[in-house]
């Protein structure tokens, strides 16, 4: 009998099997790190990351410790990775992990009156 996750179920396993790989790699305990991999990917691929073919994003495919660069999904692939081009025309195949939305920043409220 199949048991149907919410999205935040699937979220949470994957973070808890994520650790424990984690744990095990410091551990030198690659064996059994490796038994948990074929889980953390049925999760991974099952995932919904709430993300939409063209939709602009910000990623860190390029420069891994900067988010500011942004992209426009072009495919989403069976295994749950995303195709991106950046402004330069560069396209990169990346996991969800590495693109987020693009956050609208609110604008700041005009004074209408003076005190």
């Amino acid at each position: 009998m199949t048991t149907i996750m919410s999205n935040e179920e699937v979220y949470k396993e994957m973070m808890d099997i994520s650790r424990k790989m984690n744990e095990l790699y410091k551990e030198n305990k690659l064996n059994e790190r490796n038994e948990l991999v074929p889980r953390w990917r049925e999760l991974y691929r099952i995932y919904d990351f709430g993300f939409s073919i063209k939709e602009k994003v910000q990623t860190i495919a390029w420069r891994r410790t900067n988010w500011n660069e942004e992209a426009i999904i072009i495919e989403h692939t069976k295994d749950n990775k995303f195709l991106i081009r950046n402004e330069k025309g560069l396209e990169v195949y990346v996991p969800g992990f590495h693109i987020r939305k693009i956050k609208e920043e609110e604008p700041e409220p005009m004074q209408l009156t003076l005190f």
